[in-house]
């Protein structure tokens, strides 16, 4: 029987270097761009539902508010006049 003693042993793998991640900016472009679409819409529907109201139309141009106050009897109020 014939026996060959392979005597070259395979070498040691290398060990495999820790994965680092290099920060990019694709990530903070997307994050800004999702940023302004939420506000955006968020202000579109603030102006929407709890806007400013609707701008004068020409019938209500001019308009003033009429208050009618009773007519006073000419003599002072004894709660309000002052004390002498």
């Amino acid at each position: 029987m014939d026996m060959t003693v392979n005597n070259n042993p395979s070498p040691a793998p290398e060990p495999q270097r820790p994965i680092v991640v290099e920060s990019s900016s694709s990530g903070w472009i997307v994050a800004v761009i999702i940023l302004l679409l939420v506000l955006g819409g968020g202000f579109y529907l603030w102006t929407k539902y709890y806007g400013a109201p609707a701008p004068a139309t020409e019938s209500q141009e001019g308009a003033s508010i009429n208050i009618t106050l009773p007519a006073g009897s000419g003599e002072p109020d004894p709660e309000t006049a002052p004390v002498q």
